[in-house]
């Protein structure tokens, strides 16, 4: 007769649910989600496991300190002039009551990584007037409204409330087709959590039986059976204080079983796996957050490398996509708001290295490309000057290789309308190494 001696196996890694909204995780216990659904939802996911949070954060971060400027168009369609003192930057620098565009920027953006869809409500002060508000609504309370031409409404469930709204009032974005980033990780969330599940069974209970009781006695009485498990439980379990005493009667033995390690199970190349597939699907490189597959630190060069292909990789085209969602439903369709726009300040990434933003400076103002006050301006700092003024040489580009301003060259610099009388001679000389000096005799 043999009794296996163990506190408990493994939990069974369970089934994945139908729907992107919502998903099932092992060992979730039904936890309740959304609207009384028995799933483990996106954001659930996100506060426990370690390389969502990891790279949810990172673009987060990366996304939401990037100013959202206000900008008018100039009548000849190209250039263009930042705004500040106009209902649209007062917008965007306090969208609603005590609250910045850093909380606009992080719960839009959240919701956009985590669910794949946000929306925010665009509060007017009258009919035909343009927002005064902007309130992000946590997408798992909002229900869209579609039918064959595609989303017609929104309702929004606020305590016991539940409000409808017309696409007019909302600003609406969505990552491509709709689909979230963890909706493609689901089967390697569940490896994830499933290895986790493992070795913490492990540490706590071992993996397998830790002993097996043999004794020559022939137990058949469900009676005796069980009062002879509930006897050795105790002995032999090993709980969480360690080691028992083991009493044996004539005839009886106990042998330990070998366990299964988690090497053996390859649960941490499984782990590696798993964090290199939730970064390759939220585009961002796994050394970017300290995970290194290779065993490898990475270099000084490879980290500038990896960090500029996060910002024109990953960061770059979801820049491109939230300026367009902002402009097409909150600024082009105001009629109030003609000839505005909004765009990120792409500058802001190197404020933290002066090095590398005065570096930028430098390149900026030997191609001509920007101004010595609009560089002031995006450092925060005071103009030089007067910036209205067309003819302060810091509100004009400097020409590149001339060294001043463009349409104002300085006084002692004139232009060569004909060369000089015997310059033809001097330069030939210099050119031919000769000297220019006549020869003189002995």
């Amino acid at each position: 007769m043999s009794f296996v001696v163990s506190e408990g196996m493994p939990r069974r890694v369970g089934d994945i649910l139908p729907g992107f909204e919502t998903w099932q995780g092992p060992g979730a216990g039904y936890i309740a989600g959304l609207r009384g659904t028995s799933t483990l939802t996106y954001e659930q996911i996100y506060r426990s496991q370690p390389a969502v949070y990891a790279v949810v954060n990172k673009i987060l971060k990366g996304l939401s300190r990037l100013p959202l400027l206000s900008y008018q168009m100039g009548e000849d369609g190209e250039s263009r002039s930042a705004i500040r003192a106009h209902a649209l930057p007062k917008l965007i620098k306090r969208p609603w009551t005590k609250h910045s565009d850093w909380d606009l920027k992080v719960e839009m953006i959240f919701d956009l990584l985590v669910h794949g869809k946000c929306l925010a409500w665009k509060f007017r002060p009258g009919p035909g007037q343009p927002p005064r508000e902007l309130w992000p609504i946590p997408w798992p309370d909002v229900q869209p409204v579609t039918d064959q031409r595609g989303i017609i409404g929104f309702n929004i469930y606020l305590g016991a409330g539940v409000y409808s709204i017309s696409p007019d009032d909302a600003v609406y974005l969505e990552m491509p087709h709709g689909v979230p980033p963890l909706e493609p990780l689901k089967r390697t969330l569940t490896l994830e959590e499933g290895a986790i599940d493992w070795q913490e069974n492990s540490l706590a209970n071992g993996v397998t039986a830790k002993a097996v009781f043999t004794t020559k006695v022939n137990v058949t009485n469900k009676l005796t059976m069980d009062a002879l498990r509930a006897e050795l439980m105790p002995l032999y379990a090993s709980g969480p204080t360690g080691r028992t005493l083991a009493v044996l009667g004539e005839g009886s033995d106990i042998k330990p079983l070998a366990g299964i390690s988690a090497i053996d199970l390859e649960l941490m190349t499984q782990r590696k796996f798993s964090r290199e597939e939730v970064c390759a699907c939220y585009d961002v490189q796994p050394s970017m957050l300290g995970f290194e597959s290779t065993g490898q630190p990475a270099t000084y060069a490879s980290a500038k490398e990896f960090a500029r292909a996060f910002y024109v990789d990953t960061l770059g085209p979801t820049v491109t996509m939230l300026e367009s969602g902002f402009n097409e439903q909150l600024v082009y369709c105001e009629p109030m708001w003609d000839g505005l726009f909004l765009a990120f300040d792409m500058s802001a990434l190197l404020r933290p290295d002066p090095e590398a933003q005065a570096r930028a400076d430098l390149m900026d103002m030997q191609s001509g490309t920007t101004t010595i006050n609009r560089r002031m301006a995006a450092r925060n700092q005071p103009p030089i000057g007067d910036p209205a003024d067309p003819k302060n040489p810091a509100n004009l580009p400097w020409v590149a290789g001339n060294g001043y301003p463009l349409g104002l060259a300085p006084e002692h610099v004139h232009p060569v309308v004909e060369p000089p009388a015997g310059m033809a001679a001097l330069l030939n000389a210099a050119i031919l190494g000769k000297s220019s000096e006549p020869e003189t005799r002995g």
